[in-house]
């Protein structure tokens, strides 16, 4: 593996490591808090712990209005919940947690990709 991609790579997956926690502490709970409030909170009772910070992002971010006539209407209803409740600030962090997931995701499929077709050139 060449030096350039190890250290793309290490960025990459520091700034996951580095994002995660923050959206969990400045976009998934007080955005839970209000919409427990509001009992408008119906992420929380299906994503379990480790995946909820990652869909409450994803919800932050992707519009899902255009589903709001597909059979998962309560469901798409609740991410929109979300989307109206996040702040730009909150929007930002959500972004930059999906943007590294996506960066690690692709990295790690254009290295399978890479060994699979005969490593790095020399």
């Amino acid at each position: 593996m060449p030096f350039w991609f190890a250290i793309l790579l290490a960025g990459v997956v520091t700034s996951m490591i580095i994002a995660y926690p923050i959206v969990t502490l400045f976009v998934t709970l007080p955005i839970q808090r209000r919409l427990r409030v509001q009992s408008q909170d119906y992420i929380t009772n299906w994503a379990i712990w480790p995946f909820r910070s990652g869909v409450y992002a994803m919800a932050a971010v992707i519009p899902f209005t255009h589903w709001e006539k597909e059979r998962n209407r309560s469901f798409v209803q609740g991410m929109n919940e979300v989307r109206k409740t996040a702040t730009p600030i909150q929007w930002l962090l959500s972004f930059w947690l999906l943007s590294s997931l996506a960066g690690n995701l692709l990295l790690a499929l254009f290295l399978m990709v890479v060994e699979i077709i005969g490593g790095w050139p020399a």
